[in-house]
């Protein structure tokens, strides 16, 4: 039996002048945490690792800053290095 770890999937990214790349993503498994170190896989297999900075969740266009997040969240994720577009970023 295959164990996935993965929380959330991002399929977009953006990038704010104060906080970098934000990775645009939605949470499918368990809670995450401002603070918490997570990995990121990259597209060729490998793990980099990193630490979340900051949370957002959005209502409407409107971002809200979080510390935690619910499963199912629609989110906005600070700090997080090594977020790349699969269409724009290789």
């Amino acid at each position: 039996m295959r164990r996935d770890h993965s929380r959330f999937s991002s399929r977009i990214s953006t990038y704010s002048d104060y906080l970098g790349r934000l990775a645009i993503a939605r949470v499918f498994n368990g809670k995450m945490h401002t603070g918490e170190e997570v990995a990121i896989a990259k597209l060729d297999g490998t793990l980099h690792k990193t630490k979340i900075t900051k949370l957002f969740s959005f209502s409407g266009l409107k971002r809200t800053d979080i510390t935690e997040t619910e499963l199912g969240d629609i989110i906005a994720v600070a700090g997080v290095e090594g977020i790349t577009n699969r269409r724009n970023d290789h």
